[in-house]
């Protein structure tokens, strides 16, 4: 059974993007790759992902962000984070949402960290009348589902499965939503491990921007030996149910 909102035989999105390509058709299709998609896709990595469609940041110099082509899931390629070495290092891509009028956002992603000290972080930072709001989601390779409250990180689920391989990439899909209007965290998935809450996100003071989203994924590792992370199939959509 196909999933996703009425829009089948569209390709455009509500901002007139282009969704026409094989992913958005496994997304439509119910890809298990991709199979807690739902909502209207807003933004998708066409034929693998692209550096080209993210902004880089570093902790340092000796972080490193690069295109991966033997390592990939869903097309080609894959995005490699490598975190700074001395601990307390990251290596991180964002990229800004076209802002559209939604009470649903959701991330949905596939990673495959290395070594058991790997973090993936994803921050969904929202703008709204000149306050950011900052939905900050944390899993780490030993299988803890965590989210940030302004002062710690609040284990949400702990699955007890370690999600890292040393020696071939082991793909974990993860799936994370807000709800905008209420101003709550909504869910996290991590494979087959689901968890529904409605905490309250972080602050961070005043903007003068105008209402925007920007979607921050990171790599953070404390270990100091800086263990890479790949990342695939990055999808971001709106109006989930």
């Amino acid at each position: 059974m196909s999933r996703g909102g009425p829009d089948w035989g569209i390709d455009t999105d509500t901002v007139g993007l282009n969704l026409s390509d094989h992913s958005e058709l496994a997304v439509r299709l119910g890809s298990p790759y991709v199979y807690e998609r739902l909502g209207r896709v807003l933004a998708i990595d066409k034929e693998g992902i692209r550096l080209r469609h993210w902004t880089q940041s570093k902790s340092d110099a000796s972080a490193s962000i690069d295109e991966d082509l033997a390592v990939a899931f869903m097309g080609d390629r894959s995005i490699k984070l490598i975190p700074g070495s001395g601990g307390n290092k990251y290596a991180a891509i964002h990229r800004e949402i076209p802002y559209v009028s939604t009470r649903q956002v959701g991330v949905s992603l596939l990673f495959a960290p290395m070594e058991a000290g790997v973090e993936l972080r994803v921050n969904i930072e929202y703008v709204r009348d000149g306050t950011v709001y900052n939905f900050n989601f944390r899993i780490l390779a030993t299988g803890e589902m965590q989210t940030w409250n302004g002062a710690a990180w609040v284990t949400q689920l702990d699955t007890g499965r370690l999600l890292w391989h040393a020696i071939v990439p082991y793909w974990n899909a993860v799936h994370l939503s807000v709800d905008l209007s209420n101003l709550t965290f909504k869910s996290m998935q991590l494979n087959d491990n689901k968890v529904i809450f409605s905490d309250a996100p972080s602050t961070s003071g005043a903007s003068s921007v105008p209402n925007s989203f920007e979607i921050y994924i990171s790599n953070k590792d404390d270990t100091r030996d800086q263990d890479p992370m790949y990342l695939d199939a990055v999808v971001v959509t709106i109006d989930e149910p």
